[in-house]
């Protein structure tokens, strides 16, 4: 009796040391496979970045960002591909007590050789901006009559641009684009 008990614990030993060691592999082959899908993922995202001339002038848009005014945070954005990297989607968001969401398509236009940017929020505003990229700066333009009927203009501007932040700015012109007053800075910071 006591020598089977015996060889019952060494089995119950060897099963524990097997078991030990499946779990480690299972773990490795678990790893391995979460390491696999990453890369993957990450090759795809890299993928939906446009390498055409032109389109790739706002891959350094793309990502995860925090937002500042003045030296504080006040909001959050990102920005992806979509349509094989020939659009840039931002989802902008405001944090409250005032809290200001829009969404933002932007588009490289070929045939018009320019950048088209239409924003909506949720204030029911909707708008339409053209321009280009020069000397390291994107500027767009649009042009309205306000509720009076006047004509004015709006611009938005994305410049001091490197690979981990950018500012942009969004100013109005009464007189035609003569002069420019702004309204409002952000300075965009990458998310780590």
């Amino acid at each position: 009796m006591a020598i089977y008990q015996f060889s019952t614990h060494v089995n119950i030993e060897n099963c524990i040391s097997i078991m030990n060691k499946t779990k480690l592999r299972y773990k490795r082959i678990l790893q391995i496979v979460f390491l696999i899908i990453m890369l993957n993922s990450a090759l795809n995202v890299s993928a939906q970045l446009s390498k055409n001339q032109e389109t790739s002038q706002f891959n350094f848009w793309i990502g995860k960002w925090d937002l500042y005014a003045n030296g504080s945070k006040f909001g959050e954005s990102k920005a992806d591909t979509l349509l094989d990297g020939f659009a840039i989607q931002e989802d902008f968001l405001e944090f409250p007590p005032e809290p200001f969401h829009s969404i933002n398509t932007t588009t490289y236009n070929s045939e018009a050789k320019q950048w088209e940017q239409t924003m909506v929020d949720n204030m029911g505003h909707h708008s339409f901006f053209a321009g280009d990229f020069k000397d390291g700066k994107i500027t767009l333009i649009r042009s309205f009559k306000n509720k009076n009927g006047e004509d004015r203009m709006q611009r938005v501007s994305f410049y001091n641009i490197s690979s981990g932040s950018f500012d942009w700015a969004f100013d109005a012109s009464n007189d035609g684009g003569k002069t420019w007053n702004t309204f409002y800075t952000v300075h965009y910071v990458r998310k780590k």
